[in-house]
């Protein structure tokens, strides 16, 4: 592998390290106080494991870190922050560095056989790599050009979006009055120990609602039910990473998870939710809620389990991606739903 082709600027403020890693974990450098915090919490539970990275002035890891104040915003990482990140996130960290390739191995449980690529400058920077030139060549890999591909479809106006959506719009086809009651079922399993509930039912629900942009409701079949499902799954499975960065933090982990760019049915989705210490789970869910609102929709809790409500015309469709028995309670193994109903009859 060469050397840096084109990296994502990331805000010169003492942070770099952190925001550069918060950019790649989670689509956004608003992440990185949290990630810091759980930084210094992991150093502080594997202390041991660390000890010989210290400098000498240091005798302990309780030292180091009062010493160097190194929880605290503006602080500069180190080359114990890096192996600490890799540990902690179970990911291997690359930084490029005076023409060189240096890697910090992930010493604990992987969480993922891809890495975080960073370049070091000017011995107080780091920025996200993008793209890597070919070894020994000029040539690089072109990663560069897909960001760009992508950075101008992020950038496309609220109204070209619009205008874009009425197109679809006019290219469905409505079988409302040929179908209602339960339109679609479908057996699944879906259950992770890893994730909380609530992440599944609201992933497969925005991919619910993306799918009913480019599809009505009304004529989905099982098949639609299994996409969705997919789709659901690997936006589930995207911020998994990011949940696990950000474990043991309160309700801010929610707000990171669904914040940022994401792609479902080949759609590139800009989720906007603001990040507050102090912020709570309830002002969390009204911020989705905002963005569901937008689409005629909300989000309904069932049980303790999330799934999307729907306008489609004069019809309310539920649409349950969980994974429910036949009480309507979380199971292992369970019925998805799509029930379309009058409005009045909801």
């Amino acid at each position: 592998m060469g050397s840096a082709c084109e990296t994502e600027s990331i805000l010169e403020d003492g942070n770099c390290f952190f925001r550069a890693v918060a950019q790649v974990m989670c689509g956004t450098q608003k992440a990185h106080r949290t990630l810091r915090l759980a930084v210094v919490k992991h150093m502080q539970l594997h202390s041991s494991e660390y000890k010989n990275l210290l400098r000498s002035q240091y005798t302990s890891m309780e030292d180091y870190l009062s010493s160097s104040k190194m929880k605290y915003v503006g602080t500069w990482a180190t080359e114990v922050e890096i192996q600490s990140t890799a540990n902690y996130l179970g990911v291997d960290i690359f930084t490029f560095h005076l023409g060189k390739w240096l890697k910090y191995s992930c010493m604990h449980e992987k969480m993922c056989n891809q890495g975080i690529y960073l370049q070091h400058s000017n011995e107080n920077h780091y920025e996200v790599v993008v793209c890597v030139r070919q070894f020994e060549s000029h040539n690089c890999y072109e990663l560069c050009h897909n960001k760009k591909d992508n950075d101008g479809k992020r950038t496309r106006t609220r109204q070209s979006v619009k205008a874009q959506s009425e197109v679809y719009e006019t290219q469905k086809t409505c079988m409302c009055a040929d179908v209602s009651g339960i339109i679609a079922a479908n057996e699944v399993r879906m259950r992770s120990a890893d994730v909380k509930n609530e992440f599944i039912g609201i992933s497969s629900s925005v991919a619910s609602i993306v799918k009913h942009k480019m599809q009505n409701v009304c004529s989905w079949k099982k098949s639609v039910l299994k996409d969705i499902h997919s789709e659901g799954s690997k936006l589930f499975s995207d911020g998994s990473l990011c949940q696990k960065m950000l474990k043991g933090y309160g309700d801010l982990h929610f707000s990171h998870w669904i914040s940022g760019q994401h792609t479902v049915f080949n759609k590139i989705c800009e989720v906007s939710v603001e990040q507050r210490p102090d912020v709570k789970k309830s002002e969390l869910y009204e911020s989705v809620q905002e963005i569901f609102f937008s689409y005629e929709s909300c989000l309904l809790a069932i049980n303790g389990e999330f799934c999307a409500i729907m306008k489609h015309n004069d019809y309310y469709v539920i649409v349950d991606c969980n994974v429910r028995n036949a009480s309507g309670l979380g199971s292992d193994i369970g019925t998805s739903v799509v029930i379309l109903t009058l409005i009045g009859k909801i």
